[in-house]
């Protein structure tokens, strides 16, 4: 890979304003004042990632710690939308035939189906009055939800606290049909895990995405704490479902501890999105 790409993939670190203002220029820069030298060259490119991350995170930071959490918490809610529909998808295909109420199952689904793809497109506050009508239509059956298990207070209210946000403060963005093309990576996972056996299937569902973004989550926190906040709130929800079944079937295995550390995951990224939009929001203005 020539010296040019490799500078050219480190300035993604910035914001695209910067990109597009002073790319070239410090490109060039950069490139100049290496000359052959690849320490030199290997210097100047991680302080120039440095830099860009500094700027990526103070350019995120200006919108302040509220409109940050407000998104992360819409993000958490579309996350949460997307695993409930895949779940909801496999427990109709397993059980919904031999429901007594078949027809439930279809609402609930079609609800969330609507949701996700209003949330993806960009009608946030649509998308959120779908899925808090969903919690209703799960309530006002008054049977067994999710996973097979009962649809409890603790469930009900991390629901509350991901998609009334999508109502009262959505996210400030475009509308944009693209985003669309997430509704194929949701449809492979829930096929990838659901076939041939179903249950396995549905506990993965929920675990194997939330393994898959911890690191993204924790490699972003220090310049967007959005997808942390977002993952903290789909993991509260998932560590209380699995603490309830375990203490249902008597053993608590590892429940107890993973419960534990998301409930006190979504404190702690609220912390440090609010310290670090303070820190930074000064420090841009002295």
């Amino acid at each position: 890979m020539s010296r040019e790409r490799i500078v050219r993939f480190a300035l993604r670190s910035y914001p695209q304003e910067i990109r597009a203002s002073k790319g070239t220029e410090m490109l060039g820069t950069l490139l100049d004042s290496s000359g052959q030298s690849n320490a030199a060259f290997a210097r100047e490119l991680v302080d120039l990632a440095r830099r860009g991350l500094s700027a990526r995170a103070t350019s995120t930071a200006q919108v302040g710690a509220r409109r940050l959490i407000a998104d992360g918490l819409c993000w958490g809610g579309i996350a949460l939308i997307a695993e409930l529909l895949c779940v909801r998808v496999a427990n109709y295909i397993t059980f919904g035939q031999s429901s007594a109420e078949p027809g439930g199952w279809v609402w609930e689904i079609a609800l969330l189906a609507a949701g996700l793809v209003l949330a993806l497109v960009g009608y946030d506050r649509i998308a959120g009055i779908c899925a808090l009508s969903f919690l209703a239509v799960v309530i006002g059956a008054s049977r067994q939800a999710f996973d097979g298990g009962s649809l409890l207070l603790p469930d009900l209210i991390v629901g509350v606290v991901c998609f009334a946000p999508m109502l009262i403060a959505p996210r400030r963005r475009t509308h944009d049909m693209r985003q669309l093309a997430w509704l194929f990576a949701i449809a492979a996972l829930g096929a990838a895990f659901y076939w041939p056996r179903p249950i396995d299937g549905l506990v993965a569902l929920y675990i194997l995405p939330l393994s898959v973004a911890l690191p993204f989550a924790l490699a972003l926190l220090p310049t967007d704490p959005r997808l942390a906040i977002a993952w903290s709130l789909v993991a509260a929800f998932v560590g209380m479902g699995a603490l309830a079944q375990a203490v249902q079937q008597g053993r608590l295995t590892l429940a107890l501890p993973l419960t534990v550390i998301a409930l006190t995951a979504a404190p702690f990224a609220l912390a440090i999105t609010v310290t670090r939009t303070r820190s930074l929001t000064r420090r841009d203005s002295a």
